[in-house]
């Protein structure tokens, strides 16, 4: 019987940390790719805010929107994909010692609640474009910054209680998260299927008038709306795509009875739920030019690019060579290394790197 009041049965109920059968080759690259995406997520989700930091002119409410989202997703490149990475690795070396589910447990609850707030966000930019288009002339009034913050705000806070719960019942908290994707799903299914009639319909009117008479306003509106229904689209339905495996991991795993793990794929759909954030700043920066028209040509002389060389650096010491310093203190309490020093040797080799670079500049 399963406690499900415990850590311990969250493990079990989620077998994405069950390695029976898994080839290690499969573990390894699976950790990798998380790598990789962990530092495309951090660095380009950190431009993404660092652009609306610099550009007052990128800070209206669509965009602060889009920075509350990619927010969150510097979060799953810095705590959650590391948090993922080195509990694969330390499985490789036969962690857990008994029963023992603290390290997964902390990744359950940083990672609900991340994902929560992405959920959340998501459904906010949905909401916001709908408003954009069916309310143009009042938007401004209705959709504002203090309160695009305060929806923001709202969201993390909402998603911090909801992954509270996970600690005290898991049942509860199980079926709570159901009910709210569902909503969430459905809410934003229901604006995006809005959307696209409204668009037609102003396609519909746009055709009309051109008819009648050769308009280039109408013709300019009707590529704004366009434009403005796929980039709400694209991050909606990439979205979708990339947390798809996980529905249908829980599905089968639903229609089993929880008898048959299905590690494999669960993997594999965590992985891509990870992806998900590194994905969405380039969408970004793809689909809206204000995002791609960010420029410092006053800091680009010689002494400020040295230090960014030195700042380059230092970044990769703290996303390589620390990250993989601790893991080998974590597994170390766990009995490694067993007469193996072949990670020992991969941290100096990485270490020496970095300070030689260092000392060069």
């Amino acid at each position: 019987m399963i406690n499900t009041t415990s850590s311990d049965g969250l493990c079990r109920r989620y077998t994405a940390f069950v390695n029976e059968d898994i080839p290690r080759l499969f573990i390894i690259l699976n950790s990798a790719v998380n790598i990789i995406s962990m530092m495309v997520s951090i660095l380009a989700n950190s431009l993404v805010i660092a652009a609306v930091w610099k550009t007052p002119s990128l800070r209206y409410p669509s965009i602060l929107l889009l920075c509350g989202l990619s927010l969150s997703d510097v979060f799953v490149g810095l705590i959650v994909e590391p948090f993922y990475v080195t509990v694969e690795l330390l499985k490789i070396h036969g962690y857990p010692k008994g029963d023992d589910c603290t390290l997964e447990t902390g990744y359950f609850v940083i990672a609900f609640l991340v994902c929560g707030v992405s959920f959340g966000n998501v459904t906010l930019v949905s909401m916001d474009r709908y408003m954009a288009i069916h309310y143009p002339l009042r938007y401004d009034t209705i959709v504002t910054i203090p309160r695009v913050y305060i929806l923001i705000i709202s969201c993390w806070v909402l998603s911090a209680f909801c992954t509270s719960i996970l600690i005290w019942n898991m049942v509860i908290f199980l079926y709570l998260v159901t009910v709210v994707c569902a909503i969430l799903l459905i809410m934003s299914t229901f604006i995006h299927i809005k959307i696209y009639r409204i668009v037609r319909r102003h396609r519909n009117v746009i055709q009309a008038q051109e008819q009648a008479v050769h308009s280039t306003n109408a013709e300019l509106n009707m590529v704004r709306f366009k434009k403005t229904a796929m980039n709400t689209f694209l991050v909606y339905y990439f979205l979708l795509l990339c947390y798809l495996p996980f529905a249908v991991a829980g599905i089968l795993q639903i229609l089993t009875d929880e008898k048959t793990n299905l590690p494999i794929l669960w993997k594999v759909a965590t992985t891509t739920g990870n992806l998900n954030s590194a994905l969405n700043p380039f969408l970004y920066c793809w689909r809206l030019p204000a995002m791609r028209v960010w420029k410092t040509p006053s800091l680009r002389y010689p002494s400020i690019l040295l230090l960014c060389g030195l700042a380059v650096s230092d970044f990769a010491v703290g996303l390589i060579a620390e990250p993989f310093f601790v893991t080998i203190e974590l597994l170390k309490g766990y009995g490694y290394p067993k007469s193996d020093c072949r990670l020992e040797t991969t941290f100096f080799t990485i270490h020496l790197y970095f300070v030689e670079f260092r000392l060069q500049m």
